[in-house]
């Protein structure tokens, strides 16, 4: 799922950064739209990098 979740940011980041090179966009496309998307497409890759933390069982039962 990590690995999902980075590709998904990296495309959504790449697509927004470079569309705007092939196809004719307004203003308010490029000034709102791409930094929500890079934003958004950023957080994605952030998910898929965090790494959580699973609990050691072993631990807990020792301090039980």
């Amino acid at each position: 799922m990590k690995v999902f979740f980075v590709l998904l940011g990296l495309g959504i980041t790449i697509v927004s950064l470079t569309h705007g090179f092939f196809s004719d966009i307004n203003m308010l496309h490029s000034l709102l739209v791409h930094p929500i998307t890079v934003l958004f497409g950023l957080l994605f890759v952030a998910l898929g990098l965090k790494g959580a933390k699973k609990p050691n069982y072993k631990e807990m039962i020792k301090k039980a």
